[in-house]
């Protein structure tokens, strides 16, 4: 098996020295954690950034995790990105289910031939779900390499290649509960058509459009009526942005207006 050459940067998380960032991220018992509480809040967008290292004369790059998670199917994300210097995407990987078991996976970029310093950026986007352990990070590294190569799977040494170069994700919604409207925004890498599709609770389709979204952060806004223009009734509803590769869900819950 192919071996990385050299560790550009590794935190095994005695403290968040070398991170900066918003939201409730911790460190205890030598973990970067999501929250210090056991389980994360609700409606919650949190980014952490590496500090910036150097890479200069590798021709690939591998972020190896140490870690475990547990968020709602699906429905919260959890990720890594990784960046040049001039914030170039070099690698993205996502984490949707649950895994607290704890496990090694590496990630692999494409040629990086050119960049000479990177960093890396994680997230965790949540809805109104509560009661989930959220992301526990043991030790994070990234290696270098000065040859081009593909990580192949073992049994001893599982690794993950993430060749692509494809970050796209819901960052905030304006109101949840909503009444009247509300409006959920999302970015994607480039500009593209986006589906999205709104479902009741019983699986039913009751609104979809397709969307001209520009490169960068879009926000989409629904008035809470189907396609006919009949306002739906109170309740749950979950969002479905489908674009390219990716796909993601957001729960919604729709009130009665007062008055």
């Amino acid at each position: 098996m192919l071996v990385p050459s050299q560790s550009v940067f590794m935190d095994n998380f005695a403290d968040m020295s070398h991170w900066s960032g918003n939201g409730n991220w911790s460190v205890s018992e030598g973990k970067l954690k999501t929250q210090p509480e056991l389980f994360y809040s609700d409606n919650t967008h949190q980014t952490l950034t590496s500090q910036r290292f150097n890479v200069t004369g590798m021709q690939q790059l591998a972020i190896t995790l140490q870690h475990q998670y547990e968020v709602e199917w699906d429905l919260d994300t959890l990720a890594m990105n990784l960046y040049s210097g001039d914030g170039m995407l070099l690698l993205s990987h996502h984490w949707i289910d649950q895994n607290w078991e704890g496990l090694s996976q590496t990630c692999w970029t494409s040629d990086i031939a050119g960049v000479d310093s990177a960093y890396v950026v994680l997230t965790m986007n949540t809805d109104s779900t509560v009661y989930f352990r959220g992301w526990q990070i043991e030790e994070l590294t990234v290696f270098g390499t000065d040859s081009t190569f593909t990580g192949i799977d073992d049994d001893e040494h599982p690794v993950e290649t993430t060749t692509f170069a494809y970050s796209a994700q819901i960052l905030a919604i304006e109101s949840n509960p909503m009444q009247e409207s509300t409006a959920i925004r999302f970015q994607i890498p480039q500009a593209e058509r986006v589906t999205v599709r709104v479902f009741n609770v019983l699986g039913q389709e009751v609104y979809q459009t397709r969307l001209s979204a520009q490169s960068g952060v879009n926000n989409w806004r629904w008035n809470g009526q189907s396609n006919r223009g009949h306002r739906l009734a109170a309740g749950v509803y979950l969002v479905h942005f489908q674009a390219r590769d990716w796909h993601a869900t957001q729960k919604l819950l729709k009130i009665t207006t007062q008055g």
